[in-house]
């Protein structure tokens, strides 16, 4: 590691550890990840009992399913990204 990158990383810490709304925003932001990984995770699941589905009528309930998740990700990783853009 270089120099620059471990100077970032303590003061980073250092900001961590003095500033709570930053440790609140660290904290929004690793929960909304362990959302999205569980949303990717049910995502794909929907979609193999979609695609091993025969039944029509079960098969677009699991389509309108996958679309809701789908949102509801595309939701979320906006929201990281303004994380990520807010530099306060």
């Amino acid at each position: 590691m270089t120099d620059k990158v471990k100077y970032r990383k303590l003061l980073r810490r250092l900001k961590a550890f003095l500033d709570a709304d930053f440790r609140m925003q660290l904290q929004m932001r690793e929960d909304i990840q362990n959302v999205l990984t569980k949303l990717k995770k049910r995502q794909k699941k929907l979609q193999l009992m979609c695609d091993e589905t025969f039944d029509e009528a079960a098969r677009q309930q699991f389509e309108e399913e996958i679309e809701l998740v789908r949102a509801q990700r595309k939701k979320g990783i906006e929201v990281l990204r303004e994380l990520d853009r807010d530099p306060s």
